[in-house]
């Protein structure tokens, strides 16, 4: 069993709900992209830090993941022109994208200013 089969369950739950709300208004691409998409990221990021395994590995699983999202809730959102070359250029901006972002994300985890960051944070109060 691969890593990205031992949370593929976790993983399809977050797909249904960016399914779900992309779904439920009818959005064009951007507006999935950043309503569905991008929520989703950090709980695939979570379900893979959850793992055994080194970063490259937890990477790789997210990287799928996305994949994995983009052909179930992008890719059926018709947009104009040649479906063969606009599917295919638009997944790969995204991963391309998400890999540069994965790497930050990890770098700014794992450095002493998120810890500082994190000790200093107050909610604000209502």
């Amino acid at each position: 069993m691969s890593l990205y089969d031992s949370v593929r369950g976790e993983l399809r739950a977050v797909i249904k709900t960016a399914h779900d709300k992309v779904e439920a208004g009818a959005l064009g691409v951007m507006a999935a992209m950043h309503q569905a998409v991008l929520p989703a990221i950090p709980s695939a990021m979570q379900i893979a830090e959850d793992l055994a395994a080194t970063g490259l590995e937890k990477k790789a699983v997210v990287l799928q993941f996305l994949a994995e999202l983009y052909d179930q809730v992008i890719e059926p959102i018709d947009l104009p022109g040649p479906d063969n070359l606009i599917d295919p250029a638009l997944k790969k901006l995204m991963l391309v994208t998400a890999d540069k972002l994965i790497d930050q994300f990890a770098a700014f985890f794992h450095s002493s200013d998120a810890l500082s960051v994190i000790a200093t944070f107050q909610p604000n109060q209502a």
